[in-house]
């Protein structure tokens, strides 16, 4: 640690770094398809953490199986996981956090530091 810095405090919230709120009006959205084309569906068969329980950071050695025989890979490559819930438990969520009446809503993110809003701010 830096010569005159303390830690941060566990029980303290750090400033936002981001403003959310509902998008109001009839503000033209962006539709994005999710998952996107060319994508492929994949099961998880291994999510192991690799690092130790007392560790600050918590990395996994995720193994993903596929029944697409076009899927193929190399080291380096990407993976962006879009996650699958079933609507029964979406549904259980948005009543318990009574957000059933906005759920369909898009959301505006702006970066609270200037005015420029971040990419993908429709969500």
């Amino acid at each position: 640690m830096s010569q005159g810095m303390t830690p941060i405090p566990e029980d303290k919230l750090l400033p936002s770094r981001y403003l959310v709120s509902l998008q109001t009006g009839n503000t033209a959205v962006k539709s994005r398809e999710i998952p996107p084309k060319n994508s492929f569906p994949c099961n998880v068969t291994q999510n192991k953490r690799i690092t130790a329980q007392n560790h600050w950071q918590d990395v996994r050695h995720i193994i993903l199986k596929s029944q697409d025989p076009a899927l193929q890979y190399e080291p380096g490559d990407v993976a962006i996981v879009y996650p699958q819930n079933p609507k029964e438990e979406v549904d259980i969520f948005l009543d318990t956090l009574h957000w059933t009446d906005i759920a369909d809503q898009p959301l505006h993110i702006t970066s609270a530091n200037t005015s420029t809003t971040p990419p993908g701010n429709l969500v």
